[in-house]
């Protein structure tokens, strides 16, 4: 499945594309967008680099969609499922990233009741 950041930055309900292609889903890349900046960026038309930049990508729990209702909808189609976290952050410094990982790992070791994290 197409990374959910996609879906939603698009306007699509990542919840509808699991419930109505499920057959689809081999795998998840896990991200989220800021509502408020992506709100901004359609209305100003900005450029996805412009939106990185604007600070469109958030750090889970913060933003859309809602991991945990997308962990708890594919656990329900009672199959393994691999997910990668992604967060677009660039330009960055060096100290950022490993703090967000941290507390990124921690909110999805508890959004489901068969999420584990390697």
């Amino acid at each position: 499945m197409p990374g959910h950041r996609h879906a939603e930055y698009c306007g699509a309900s990542s919840l509808e594309l699991i419930k109505n292609y499920p057959d689809r889903i081999g795998y998840l890349h896990l991200k989220q967008i800021n509502p408020d900046v992506l709100k901004k960026v359609n209305e100003e038309n900005m450029t996805w680099a412009a939106a990185n930049l604007a600070g469109v990508m958030t750090e889970p729990p913060n933003g859309l969609p809602d991991l945990r209702a997308v962990i708890e909808a594919v656990e329900g189609l009672n199959r393994p499922i691999f997910g990668i976290v992604e967060q677009d952050m660039y330009p960055v410094a060096f100290d950022v990233p490993m703090p967000i990982a941290k507390r990124t790992r921690n909110y999805l070791l508890s959004c489901g009741s068969r999420t584990t994290v390697n």
